[in-house]
């Protein structure tokens, strides 16, 4: 019995310790995406890959090249972790969009991270919410920004991501219906 708290406490200081590495996570349609950054703007631990498992998440992307498609288990599944390599793609973003709404479909959370939770991951997330949701390029750029919390993007980055968030054409097949926005929380945007 006591081996058994005993794990259960170390297993919760894990879950926790991981948890720290993780900033400006933010969970949209639903819960079944969440955008966040890493505080050593690296790939996602071993660690870190427990945790979201623990958590229920079945997909991860880092949204630069380096990190190795890996599969962790743990007691709630199996969590997948890929580099989505140059993000920006057109095939790497419908990828991307691919795999949230497969999860959205059986309700398996999918998380995506670059380095501070703010450029990159916001960029997906407002392709993700102008796809699925049907906001308007404005709206979506205007979300983008409002989520850049405080960091910086060097120009002519910035209105070249802005430009390329209002542009994108949504895929009209991963639209959700009147009844899915409100339950994914389409609303709130």
């Amino acid at each position: 019995m006591k081996f058994k708290i005993l794990c259960a406490v170390l297993l919760s200081f894990c879950i926790q310790s991981a948890q720290a590495e993780i900033k400006n996570s933010q969970n949209l349609l639903g819960g079944m995406l969440t955008r966040a950054g890493v505080k050593n703007q690296k790939p996602l631990s071993q660690q870190e890959l427990v945790s979201l498992c623990e958590q229920g998440y079945t997909k991860a992307f880092y949204l630069y090249s380096g990190a190795p498609t890996t599969q962790v288990s743990c007691s709630k599944g199996t969590i997948r972790y890929q580099s989505s390599g140059t993000f920006f793609s057109p095939e790497n973003i419908d990828k991307t969009l691919d795999n949230i709404e497969s999860g959205m479909r059986t309700r398996e959370k999918t998380f995506v991270h670059c380095n501070n939770g703010a450029h990159a991951s916001g960029f997906v997330a407002a392709i993700a919410l102008r796809t699925f949701c049907g906001i308007s390029g404005d709206q979506a750029v205007k979300y983008w920004d409002k989520t850049l919390k405080g960091y910086d993007l060097q120009e002519p980055n910035r209105p070249k991501l802005m430009s390329r968030i209002r542009n994108y054409q949504p895929r009209s097949n991963l639209k959700l219906n009147e009844g899915q926005r409100s339950a994914f929380g389409c609303s709130n945007f």
